[in-house]
């Protein structure tokens, strides 16, 4: 278990790795200001403006949610490793 529980941290440390050098920060500012756009009453009036907007700001969620959802799904299997060693430990324990 204690093997599982290293690679599952070098997992996780290695997405936020990666998060960063892709500075899926900047994509998610970015993001927010695109989103802001569209909640313009006049965002509508040049169709073809709104969607080449529309469509980046689509692209960008979508990157940004793999990679969150990545990590999210790293972060839950370590939690979930480090529970059921400790779980080990409480059984152990008992007897």
């Amino acid at each position: 278990m204690q093997e599982l529980i290293r690679q599952l941290e070098t997992l996780s440390a290695r997405i936020r790795e990666a998060t960063a050098q892709l500075n899926i920060a900047a994509d998610q500012a970015k993001a927010a200001g695109l989103q802001e756009l569209t909640l313009a009453p006049d965002f509508w009036n040049d169709s073809t403006a709104a969607s080449a907007v529309s469509k980046e700001l689509a692209a960008l969620q979508r990157h940004i949610e793999s990679w969150t959802g990545l990590q999210s799904e790293a972060d839950d299997a370590l939690e979930l490793a480090k529970l059921e060693q400790s779980g080990d430990s409480d059984v152990e324990a008992d007897v």
